[in-house]
């Protein structure tokens, strides 16, 4: 109804405004010149002209208001940049100061700057975390950094960086010794110089594993643990290059070759970090011992899931063998399980248990688990 009054309204006002009458409500408001007619000699609204001084004065406060907010920004990106720059500027400077302080041919490469591309490291500085973890507190606040900053820096890198000639001579591993002999020919072809050891190694590409644990396991002096580290202490290599290891490894046909280097990385780690074996030659000897204790057990294992298999009848029992290479599955869990527990429940309970520890659901394997480990520690 309201609309229908509206049209009628606007009809008449285009009359009287002078339009032809075949001018519909719709033309009318649609002309801006007939709009302002209409206010002014039906509404009595004040002459455009009455009024433009306002509309005048608004415009001008607005567009003021407009520049200001604009050049306040303006200054205030300006003051952002400018303590930016400043402060770029200072570790610009504190970082070429550390780096002509460094008294070693490698000095370029130990204090490699991760790519500015790289959105992995974005807030790191360094490809070496040693120098990372030195350096870090004052590039973070540079109002921390004082004038003999880079000079302190500088000695402890210079202090590692001496060690590791002494690292490189080898002299803590004896060439009289299997094991030790191993070790040695397998740490010098990973990292024939020293510049080998600053070589990227983590599967992400943009760091290596020059931390600050190697950098105070070589300034103790323990050299062994310092190379370990590079290389994730894996000392598979050596173990299964060497007797009794080499030939059940290499007679095994259900395990993969990366399965045998993760069991042999576990084999290693769990009598090296012992408390109880004392040298590196015993647990040398122990992972030995391991690995064939667990290599046994699993050549008995495998014909024993096979018969497990074909004496399978119920639905139940069937349904645990629906993958063709479920046997060959559950060997590789053994030795590669994610936390190595599996390794560990196998060699300590008997083939029936294992089995049904291997095939309940994972809440079950849960419940297993923790019983297991609770065990362990009383």
């Amino acid at each position: 109804m309201a609309n229908s009054l509206d049209g009628k309204n606007a009809t008449a006002a285009a009359k009287t405004a002078g339009y032809p009458l075949r001018t519909t409500a719709v033309d009318a408001l649609t002309n801006p010149e007939w709009i302002d007619r209409y206010l002014t000699d039906n509404l009595g609204a004040p002459p455009k002209e009455e009024y433009s001084e306002f509309i005048e004065a608004y415009t001008d406060i607005t567009d003021r208001a407009r520049r200001v907010a604009i050049e306040k920004e303006e200054i205030k990106r300006d003051k952002k940049r400018q303590k930016e720059e400043k402060r770029k500027s200072i570790t610009d400077k504190f970082v070429a100061d550390l780096t002509s302080l460094i008294d070693d041919p490698l000095r370029e490469k130990v204090m490699e700057k991760c790519p500015s591309t790289s959105t992995l490291f974005r807030y790191r500085e360094f490809v070496t975390p040693f120098v990372e973890d030195l350096t870090s507190p004052y590039l973070r606040a540079v109002s921390s950094i004082k004038k003999n900053t880079p000079a302190e820096l500088a000695k402890q890198i210079n202090a590692i960086l001496q060690g590791l000639d002494q690292l490189f001579a080898m002299d803590f591993l004896s060439d009289d010794d299997a094991f030790e002999g191993a070790v040695k020919a397998l740490f010098l072809e990973t990292f024939p110089n020293k510049k080998a050891l600053f070589e990227k190694r983590r599967r992400y590409g943009d760091v290596n594993f020059v931390d600050s644990e190697f950098a105070d396991f070589v300034k103790s002096g323990h050299f062994f643990l310092a190379l370990s580290i590079l290389r994730d202490f894996d000392m598979s290599p050596t173990i299964l290059a060497t007797e009794p290891s080499a030939s059940l490894a290499k007679s095994c046909n259900y395990l993969n070759e990366f399965n045998l280097k993760r069991f042999a990385q576990r084999a290693w780690k769990k009598h090296f970090e012992d408390p109880k074996v004392a040298t590196r030659a015993q647990a040398f000897q122990e992972t030995h011992s391991y690995f064939g204790q667990v290599m046994t057990k699993l050549d008995e294992y495998s014909p024993w899931l096979e018969a497990k298999r074909e004496a399978a009848k119920t639905e139940d029992e069937l349904s645990v063998w629906q993958r063709e290479d479920k046997v060959n599955s559950m060997l590789q869990d053994v030795v590669n399980g994610y936390d190595g527990f599996a390794l560990d429940y196998f060699v300590d309970n008997d083939f029936e248990l294992m089995f049904k520890y291997q095939t309940v659901d994972y809440i079950a394997r849960r419940l297993i688990r923790t019983l297991y480990m609770k065990a362990k520690e009383d």
